[in-house]
């Protein structure tokens, strides 16, 4: 994970937590405002919080 990734990652969980933000899509649209030249690294650290909260609903 690059360090804007990682940035992207970190914005995102507290856009989320402090706004309350259930949606992807609207998580998606705040970063987007926030960030708007970010595209590329809000795209893949929604994938990576995603791939996340996938593996830990599943067991070894």
């Amino acid at each position: 994970m690059t360090e804007g990734v990682f940035e992207m990652l970190r914005a995102a969980v507290n856009i989320a937590r402090f706004q309350q933000i259930r949606k992807v899509t609207t998580l998606r649209a705040e970063l987007v405002r926030r960030f708007p030249d970010r595209n590329e690294d809000i795209d893949d650290a929604i994938l990576a919080w995603a791939n996340y909260e996938q593996s830990k609903g599943r067991p070894d």
